[in-house]
């Protein structure tokens, strides 16, 4: 088994996160579980992602972790403004899936000011 680079996930489980999240929502079961307000992202692990080559923008994943908890997964892509349209860059290689769980969920890491949540 590889070992995955901080706050990384391996493609299957990226596969499987998202398609709990997309059962959820289809069978409603979504509106059980603790919904999260937002999520924090750490600006070093953006810059990092949009420094892998070919990267130009992030495309950010729904899922439902292990845990059963509501997450999201970022993917580094190339956008093609032409097309509107993208292709993930996922440069797997030994100890990078490029599948990253780099979200801090709301709650419990909530602002204690804002004006989108407490207006």
């Amino acid at each position: 088994m590889e070992t995955l680079l901080k706050n990384q996930i391996t493609t299957d489980q990226a596969h499987e996160w998202n398609k709990r999240w997309r059962d959820a929502v289809k069978d409603g079961s979504i509106v059980k579980k603790e919904l999260k307000n937002s999520f924090l992202y750490d600006r070093a692990e953006f810059e990092a992602l949009l420094a892998e080559e070919g990267v130009s923008h992030i495309r950010v994943y729904m899922g439902v972790n292990e845990n059963d908890e509501q997450t999201t997964m970022l993917v580094g892509v190339k956008y093609d403004e032409a097309t509107q349209t993208d292709e993930e860059i996922v440069n797997i290689t030994p100890g990078n899936s490029g599948v990253f769980d780099l979200a801090k969920p709301c709650p419990p890491f909530c602002p204690k000011k804002s004006l989108i949540l407490y207006p």
